[in-house]
């Protein structure tokens, strides 16, 4: 791994393939996160760097080899099957990290030993065979030809309607990763503000993200997968974001008492092994949680609804206007002129952001604005746009992948706008 490649990864944020930690996790604790990127598309750890802020603290030299067997050790004794990891030493500003690499595995789905196959198992004529709750939680060709709709539409509208998509993305993976996938498809598609409060910034997002990620794992678990062809829908509009899950609520429960730690498990393979991976913590509190979340948010309100064969949570906002009445946008309509720092044109910025509210590679916008150096490409008008946050990359923990593709976020479609006005 290169220098720059390495500064990339460090400078990205937590996905479903990278997390940064900064002292040894515990036992279980690292082989929940190794576990699940071995039954799904792999991932990579970083030891030694404190996550938020992003900062690279290092491990002491007479440590490494210690932590090095720790970090083996554990992954041996925690784990079924073998899950074998790449571990290897990085320099970073005069610091050493230890970076563990993990791989998709052959011999899905892997599990903690001390937890045993939780049903994820059967015997059929002497051999083993996985369950389908073992299938939901990879995501390999099985997967798909089963439970094709056991994935999550997430889509950004203009307006307050579903006429026109400015962004959408399917989201296929294993189920225990599907909700940080959603969470960073809202976190490009809603605003991201900042209030002093005495002489600190603190930065806030549109809609409380813990909120979301509850309401998400919610779907997930209690939805009926016996409903062929109904999905998980997340949908976000100028005036609420809503998540939509197959199946209606228990006759059992009341809809008007959801918020008073009501539970009844409709999957009861699925659930449990949520619990045991520590994505839900006590039956009932996802509500509390999620309420508790919203207290931060007095202009936000939960609503829910039961449609069709369905059960909807809306995050409604209560100081919507429409953009008529709304106060000038963040980018005023007399600024037509792209800040002189960038050596791209005014021009060209505008096509760039339009060209990209559908994900695009280097080489089709190279391509569209008739370029012909790609380095001076890159450097004069590509990076600016990612720097400043008006582009960003579809799969930011492979900077170089050569899948890359750039899509257009909402605060350059802000900017878009306002070049268009």
């Amino acid at each position: 791994m290169s220098q720059l490649d390495l500064n990339r990864i460090i400078h990205s944020s937590e996905g479903r393939r990278l997390e940064f930690k900064e002292t040894l996790p515990k036992g279980e604790e690292l082989a929940k996160t190794v576990i699940a990127f071995s039954n799904d598309a792999g991932g990579e750890i970083f030891v030694g760097i404190k996550n938020e802020p992003h900062k690279v603290v290092g491990i002491p030299d007479e440590m490494l080899f210690r932590t090095e067997e720790q970090i083996a050790n554990i992954i041996a004794d925690f784990c079924e099957p073998t899950i074998l990891p790449e571990i290897t030493f990085l320099a970073v500003e005069d610091k050493t990290i230890i970076r563990v690499k993990i791989y998709r595995g052959s011999q899905v789905p892997y599990y903690l030993k001390s937890v045993g196959k939780l049903k994820l198992i059967k015997e059929i004529n002497g051999q083993e065979h996985p369950t389908n709750a073992a299938l939901l939680f990879c995501s390999s060709e099985h997967k798909q030809k089963l439970f094709p709709y056991a994935k999550i539409e997430c889509a950004r509208f203009k307006g307050t309607k579903t006429e026109e998509f400015l962004d959408q993305a399917t989201i296929k993976s294993s189920v225990v990763c599907q909700p940080e996938e959603v969470v960073h498809f809202v976190q490009r598609n809603i605003a991201k503000g900042a209030t002093l409060d005495g002489i600190y910034r603190e930065e806030r997002w549109e809609y409380p993200l813990l909120a979301i990620r509850e309401a998400v794992i919610n779907a997930i678990v209690h939805r009926d997968y016996s409903l062929s062809g109904k999905d998980i829908k997340v949908a976000v509009f100028d005036d609420m974001l809503e998540i939509t899950s197959a199946g209606t609520l228990s006759p059992s429960i009341d809809i008007t008492e959801l918020s008073g730690g009501q539970s009844e498990i409709r999957n009861r393979v699925l659930a449990p092994i949520f619990k045991k991976l520590g994505l839900i913590e006590q039956w009932g509190t996802g509500f509390r949680k999620i309420q508790e979340a919203l207290k931060e948010y007095p202009n936000i309100e939960l609503r829910f609804n039961e449609t069709g064969i369905a059960f909807q949570m809306q995050f409604v906002k209560k100081d919507y206007q429409p953009e008529s009445k709304q106060t000038p946008h963040e980018y005023p309509t007399s600024a037509l002129q792209v800040p002189s720092k960038y050596r791209a044109s005014t021009e060209q910025v505008r096509k760039i952001l339009n060209f990209c509210i559908e994900a695009k590679s280097s080489r089709e916008i190279q391509s569209y604005l008739k370029l012909k150096h790609r380095e001076h490409f890159r450097s004069a008008i590509l990076k600016p746009l990612l720097g400043e946050g008006f582009l960003e990359m579809l799969y930011p923990n492979a900077p170089n992948s050569p899948r890359q593709k750039y899509i257009t976020t909402q605060k350059g479609k802000k900017l878009f706008k306002s070049l268009e006005e």
